[in-house]
């Protein structure tokens, strides 16, 4: 298993469970790490409401976190 992202272990430190955890991840023009980042927050915080706000992102950043979840 490879290292998760640096911004995902962040997540680790949380002091709340992941039910009650809400990540805003703000992106632009992020789509190579953007799936990476996702999964690991996944994998990392379970149950955690992942939001993802494009800020007018001219690559695949809207369509990658939609295909994610």
């Amino acid at each position: 298993m490879s290292e998760p992202h640096p911004l995902a272990a962040a997540v680790l430190a949380a002091p709340a469970t992941a039910e009650s955890l809400s990540l805003v991840l703000p992106a632009k023009n992020e789509a190579a790490p953007l799936r990476q980042l996702l999964e690991d927050c996944a994998r990392l915080a379970p149950g955690a409401e992942l939001v993802v706000v494009d800020d007018g992102s001219t690559d695949a950043t809207a369509e990658t976190a939609r295909r994610c979840g």
